[in-house]
């Protein structure tokens, strides 16, 4: 809430006059914002009023998050910088627009954008649920529904992405960006399996050669996705989307690249290992959203149709991300209980190793890493017997 005296956030006067601009080159004339309000209690993404001949009634201006202090600086293009962020939002929405000619929206459209003002304008979606309030809020029913519509979202975009790098490699040179945005993720993805024996060492971690094979195995199709690489969305969060007429409309691409699909597909059984809205999700509902997402990605991936490729893929992925968020979360697990959201930090290790060992087993793929991560379990179990299992979402208890 705002203390006596605090005034609510305003996009900066430059910004404003950024995307007047911007809306001036899209649809001609004198187009002016009237006034702002921030959206979701964010302070950098703002609905503001237009007046203008042949423009929408509103549009959402976003800025890209930045540490309190430091300034936008629009050649600073290292990652996860300010600009960083705001390309990757700019060239996939570039892409997807151009993709999208027919048929309902997936994304909001991209008016354009002011690179040294670091803002960008957006259709706006107005009001309405997300897939994170269904999940919270809502019943089983429409909680499976808009699961569905999520999947059948997410399928869609990277069918429609599916052989696009080259354009959106296009689109980043043009902002700016000199490439090597793969190989900055190969080196990530080292980084992160070196981090694994210090990370565990205090629950006497141990390679096996299986487990060596397994993490190579699932390194290589991280890198080498083949037919599956194509525009990720990188945090396809229950809160970054808007549910619109039956269908879900996804946003907040500021993580987005090409990578493979399934570290996206992978949200489902994982489930959202990126996000504060972290519960657990029936099995049949993962099992729907599963066959919903691959029924959309075959339409331009035909290597999705083949079971054993495609449940070896999704295993590969929760195996990346088994790994990632171990790195990010067990070090301080181990210390004290901490909540994120709506689960704390060791619910989530102890449901994510136990869900990862449990797949593995059932699928006959990545069985050493799954029997690691079964032992993992049960030495953080033996240490956390107070903890209470990660609760299904409230829409299914």
């Amino acid at each position: 809430m705002l203390s006596t005296g605090d005034q609510p956030p305003r996009p900066p006067p430059e910004a404003l006059r950024a995307a007047e601009r911007v809306l001036r080159r899209r649809f001609g004339g004198r187009p002016r914002l009237l006034d702002s309000s921030a959206l979701d209690g964010r302070t950098t993404v703002f609905r503001c009023r237009t007046e203008g001949r042949g423009l929408p009634d509103s549009v959402v201006l976003k800025m890209p998050r930045r540490e309190e202090g430091s300034a936008y600086q629009a050649t600073d293009m290292k990652e996860r910088a300010p600009a960083w962020h705001l390309t990757n939002e700019w060239a996939a929405l570039a892409l997807l627009d151009a993709r999208q000619a027919d048929g309902p929206r997936l994304t909001p459209r991209l008016f354009g954008g002011d690179l040294e003002s670091g803002v960008l304008v957006l259709e706006d979606l107005g009001g309405g649920e997300s897939l994170a309030g269904v999940l919270l809020s809502g019943d089983a029913a429409r909680a499976e529904a808009a699961m569905l519509a999520f999947a059948r979202s997410l399928g869609r975009m990277h069918a429609l992405s599916a052989g696009q790098e080259e354009a959106h490699s296009a689109t980043l040179e043009s902002l700016g960006r000199a490439g090597g945005d793969r190989l900055a993720a190969a080196r990530r993805v080292r980084e992160e399996i070196a981090k694994l024996p210090a990370t565990f060492d205090e629950l006497d971690f141990e390679w096996s050669p299986g487990m060596v094979d397994d993490v190579q195995q699932l390194t290589r199709a991280i890198l080498e996705p083949g037919p599956l690489l194509v525009l990720s969305h990188g945090d396809p969060c229950p809160d970054n989307d808007r549910l619109v007429d039956g269908r879900l409309v996804l946003f907040d691409f500021e993580r987005a690249g090409f990578r493979s699909a399934m570290v996206d597909a992978a949200y489902g059984r994982v489930p959202f290992p990126t996000c504060w809205c972290a519960n657990r999700l029936p099995d049949y509902v993962v099992e729907g959203f599963e066959a919903a997402y691959r029924l959309e990605l075959m339409k331009a991936v035909p290597e999705a149709g083949d079971d054993a490729f495609f449940e070896r893929s999704l295993m590969e992925a929760a195996g990346w991300w088994l790994i990632t968020t171990s790195n990010q979360l067990l070090t301080r697990a181990l210390r004290f209980e901490e909540r994120w959201g709506i689960s704390t930090y060791r619910q989530r290790l102890l449901f994510r190793f136990e869900e990862f060992s449990r797949r593995a087993a059932a699928s006959g793929h990545l069985e050493a890493l799954g029997a690691w991560a079964w032992l993992m379990h049960e030495r953080l179990r033996a240490r956390w017997p107070e903890v209470e299992e990660m609760p299904l979402y409230p829409a299914f208890r």
